[in-house]
Formats: C-alpha cells, structure tokens, sequence
C-alpha cells in the first residue's frame, strides 16, 4: 500500500510522460499484478529502458504520486491513484465519443483518446458525459422480445406484446389472452403460421399474428414431441 504520508505538489504540472507512468501502474495493478508492482514490469509494459524508469519514478515519489520500496516496485499514492483515474476516464468518454458517434474503428478511436486525454480538463469532460448521457436518453431503447414467429417447435415462451393492428388484437384479447401468460409453440407451417398452446386451448395463429407478436422465452419445460403441419 503506499505510504500515506507522501504529501503531493498540487501545484505541480504533470508531464504527459509521467502521466503515462501513472496510467500504466494503475493498469498493471487492474489486470491483476499486487502492488508494489516491479519496476522491471512497469518499465516493460512502457517499452523503456528500466534506468530510464528510475529516474521517472524517483522524480514521480517526489512528487507525492508514487511510493518506491527498493528491491520490490511501486505503488501509486492516494494523489497519484486520483490522477491516474481521472485521465482513464477522459480516456473511455473519448473512446464512447469517437467509436458511438463518429462511428470510428475501436483501435483508431483508442487511439485518439490517448491523445486527447492528456488535454482535457475535468470540465471538458463533464460536458462530454453529459453530452454522451443526453445522447443516450434520447436514443430509443431497444425493444425486449423475439417475434413468435421465430421460436421454435418445443419451445415455452411468455406473451411480451400483443399485435398493434387492432384486429389482430382483438382476436388475441378473445381468447383470453394477456401479457404475461404462458404459451408453448407446438408446431411452424410452411406458410409462416403456428401452433401453440395455452390455457385457453390450442390456437393456430396466422403468419402475419405470429409475426407481430412478441414473446419472451420461458425457463418452463420444453415440449417432449414437437410437430409439423402443413397449410391447408
């Protein structure tokens, strides 16, 4: 754990290259390596020369962001975990901008985050959350359910939503019928129409009902003999 008593410089600018040690050690530490994590592993995972990654991380516990405990590795600070968490998320609004919206290859939109992360600000990316969080509401949700159409013979599925089209409706709502309720798909026609099973009986639903109706799958007990028919 590091050592609590390492006051950081807040006044202080944070290169672009410390934040990068900073980053790395905080995703080393999330992919499961314990801290204090190696300088060897952390100078390999930056593809630098581990007297190089001295230096840095020297520079960095002076700085109050990482504590160094010789012959065993580096640990972040409470400042320097902070500022490592910050940047990640610059990173991932950036990467939801840029691959959602600008509909950006993922290698590519990560890319560019990387490199947009060092130049935002906390209100920047107040801004982009909640422009990313707007966009969101907006969007229509998608709807749950599979058309009954598409189940197949031998399955048990709940009734999700019923036809729009108010005849179709109607002749569902006669039965009766209602969300919610059970029904176990007996059998398909060549045409598209279905046989099923419910409470009420077994009805035999055109194409165009089974089509526009919604249905959940069902953890109920699959029919042992499902069949086929054919129009007639």
């Amino acid at each position: 754990m590091a050592d609590q008593n390492i006051h950081p410089d807040e006044s202080r600018v944070i290169t672009e290259a410390e934040q990068m040690y900073l980053l790395t050690t905080a995703r080393l530490v999330d992919r499961g390596l314990p801290e204090p994590v190696p300088l060897a592993a952390l100078a390999e995972a930056l593809e630098v020369q581990p007297v190089s990654a001295n230096q840095m991380v020297h520079n960095l516990e002076a700085a109050g962001l990482l504590a160094y405990q010789p012959y065993k590795g580096v640990a972040l600070t409470p400042a320097g975990q902070a500022h490592a968490r910050r940047v990640l998320r610059y990173r991932s609004l950036w990467q939801a901008f840029l691959a959602e919206q600008l509909h950006l290859d993922p290698v590519e939109a990560e890319a560019i985050a990387c490199e947009f992360e060092h130049a935002t600000t906390e209100a920047a990316a107040d801004r982009l959350e909640a422009f990313l969080e707007e966009l969101a509401g907006d969007s229509p949700a998608p709807e749950a359910g599979v058309p009954l159409s598409e189940v197949p013979p031998g399955q048990w599925v709940n009734l999700h939503r019923l036809p729009l089209e108010r005849d179709l409706r109607a002749f569902f709502e006669a039965q009766p019928l209602a969300p919610g309720d059970p029904l176990e798909v007996l059998a398909r026609g060549v045409l598209g129409e279905v046989l099923v099973r419910a409470d009420a009986g077994t009805l035999q639903l055109s194409a165009e009902f089974a089509h526009e109706t919604l249905v959940l799958h069902s953890p109920s007990a699959k029919s042992q003999n499902p069949v086929t028919f054919r129009h007639t």
